[in-house]
């Protein structure tokens, strides 16, 4: 997720006026008792990001059709529900705009909203020419018009991309950032050896931007970053996992020409540690005093544990990298929180509470992961008046017996919540992997 999707999500997220908080209760209103599962493709549809638009619709970026892992894999595309759920068919073809940038796997980062209300999006491309070598890669953003249509002004006929040296392939990072200018930067993890993160930055025009790293593209010597997040002030934030042998989780920041921000930690870079076990950072946002507050995992060594193997963790620091002493215990979170996967979002209502949306496991149906939405006070712990004791726990269908998960929320203007991700079809991918449908809950 996440796990924000640029500035124009945060301003969503963490400035919509609430006057209550909500209960965690579906909202009955939308969808089929609170919850949307849309089948796009007969391959492999999972929700990238959110938009809570300000008439109450949602815009949702999928990696849409295809098999993963085959030769011909998803496209990117955006789905525009209306407010009740149902797709809103006035939005590009049929309610779904589809943007093939190659022929191979389109990943993709998430979406965002530009001042003029046009709809940014990107990630990152592998394999462009569907051959079993998989080593042709490109960053890529695209820019449509708030009717779902390509924009001609932007890059070629709407898609702007950069090729990368890499010798393998790529996967995208969680979240976009957009500026006052119109620029959009994506960012990506080089699987191949030397891992590194890949940050791309494309102008208003779908030019690379030559003031940024070389030739529009940056590259920093971190092995597993997963998310990409932007402050306010047009600094980039990139979380994820350190490299062998800690396995710790890092904070990086850069200033908006891609290079670190020494102001920083020191070094631009901050690493935590939980422990001998992996810890990775997983989702990052950023609050309205400034502080930025990370969600993330770490393993638990134990080999008989069964639903607590993965838990959630929490950590927030101060602007300048330290951790805030005044959060949690010590600045840190540690509830006893299984997760059926590692995939996280975050998201911070305007009274202060923290959203956290993943996939949690139900401790009477171990082999069957729940979309999850936890809610934290502000000092970070458990809301016990949200949902059942902190939680909203959500089953798609009681036949899936898989793996359901969330990779992004939000906060819409009315204070409810949305969030997305994937409800797992009955068939499997390419190499038998799971496949998903689009899920989409809204809660009061």
């Amino acid at each position: 997720m996440v796990a924000r999707l640029g500035i124009a999500a945060l301003l969503t997220a963490t400035s919509a006026g609430v006057a209550a908080p909500p209960s965690g209760q579906l909202d009955p209103r939308f969808g089929r008792n609170g919850l949307v599962v849309a089948r796009l493709t007969n391959g492999h549809d999972l929700a990238r990001g959110l938009i809570p638009l300000p008439d109450g619709r949602l815009l949702v970026a999928v990696e849409s059709g295809g098999r993963p892992q085959a030769f011909f894999g998803p496209d990117a595309a955006l789905l525009r529900l209306r407010p009740d759920g149902t797709r809103d068919r006035t939005f590009g073809n049929e309610g779904v705009l589809r943007v093939r940038v190659g022929r191979g796997n389109d990943h993709v980062s998430g979406v965002a909203r530009l001042t003029d209300r046009r709809l940014v999006g990107g990630g990152a491309a592998e394999n462009l020419n569907a051959d079993q070598y998989g080593d042709d890669v490109a960053m890529y953003a695209f820019r449509s018009l708030p009717s779902g249509r390509l924009d001609p002004t932007f890059g070629r006929g709407g898609v702007a991309s950069v090729r990368v040296s890499t010798y393998t392939g790529i996967t995208a990072l969680s979240g976009i950032a957009v500026s006052r200018d119109g620029g959009v930067v994506v960012g990506a993890n080089r699987t191949a050896e030397p891992k590194r993160l890949v940050l791309a930055r494309f102008d208003a025009r779908g030019r690379a931007d030559p003031g940024f790293g070389k030739g529009g593209v940056v590259l920093h010597q971190l092995q597993f970053p997963t998310a990409l997040s932007q402050q306010p002030d047009g600094r980039l934030l990139v979380v994820g996992m350190t490299g062998f042998p800690l396995r710790d989780w890092f904070v990086l920041r850069l200033r908006r020409d891609g290079t670190r921000d020494r102001t920083f930690g020191g070094d631009g870079l901050v690493v935590t540690s939980f422990g001998i076990t992996p810890d990775a950072a997983r989702a990052v946002t950023v609050d309205s005093r400034g502080r930025i507050l990370v969600a993330g995992t770490t393993y638990i060594a134990d080999v008989g544990c069964r639903t607590l193997c993965v838990q959630l963790r929490l950590v927030r620091y101060l602007p300048n990298g330290r951790i805030d002493s005044a959060f949690g215990r010590a600045g840190r979170v540690e509830p006893e929180i299984g997760l059926g996967h590692d995939t996280l979002a975050v998201a911070i209502q305007r009274d202060g509470s923290i959203l956290v949306a993943g996939s949690s496991f139900v401790a009477a149906v171990v082999n069957d992961p729940q979309l999850a939405v936890w809610r934290f006070d502000q000092n970070g712990r458990l809301d016990s008046t949200f949902g059942d004791r902190g939680v909203l726990e959500v089953n798609p269908t009681s036949r899936r017996i898989k793996l359901d998960v969330l990779t992004h929320v939000a906060v819409q203007p009315d204070g409810r919540i949305v969030a997305t991700g994937g409800a797992s079809k009955q068939e499997t991918g390419f190499d038998g992997g799971i496949i998903y449908d689009v899920a989409v809950l809204r809660a009061r």
